[in-house]
């Protein structure tokens, strides 16, 4: 038997099984909506520090938590528009798995208004680490394509 289970899915048996104390809080994900607004109120001139606690913060376990996620999305496009060079370089420091996510996230984006030509041009043109960036412009491509904006190198 093939059993699939969605994220939506999932999140509700996280939910349910946390209710009766089958999950502990340790192993429960922190969808920290705390560290997404101050990063949202910090946009544009986000600290060193606050790079380290807005993509440490990401738990992919948070998947299924679409309100969230889509916070993240939104937040990742903001973010690498206003200061893609800072961008690059927190992302760079990253491990894969958290790396993985982001670009993920980069190359679906969730809201109309997010536009990945601008974003891949913005990003395209900063000095930075060569790989990680090359990596980002990939999943900001794909994004292109999803969204039918055409993206010109």
């Amino acid at each position: 038997m093939n059993l699939r289970i969605t994220k939506a899915l999932a999140s509700t048996v996280i939910g349910i099984l946390s209710c009766y104390g089958a999950i502990t809080a340790q192993e429960r994900p922190d969808c920290a909506t705390d560290v997404l607004a101050k990063t949202e109120r910090q946009i544009g001139h986000l600290p060193d520090g606050g790079w380290k606690d807005f993509f440490e913060s990401l738990d992919p376990r948070c998947k299924g938590d679409t309100r969230y996620m889509g916070w993240v999305n939104d937040l990742l496009f903001r973010t690498l528009e206003s200061q893609p060079t800072q961008f690059i370089q927190a992302f760079e420091a990253l491990p894969r798995l958290k790396q993985r996510l982001i670009l993920d996230e980069l190359s679906s984006p969730r809201h109309p208004g997010l536009d990945a030509a601008r974003t891949y041009d913005l990003t395209r043109n900063v000095a930075g680490p060569e790989e990680p960036k090359q990596r980002i412009l990939q999943a900001l491509t794909k994004a292109g394509c999803r969204c039918e904006t055409e993206i010109i190198e």
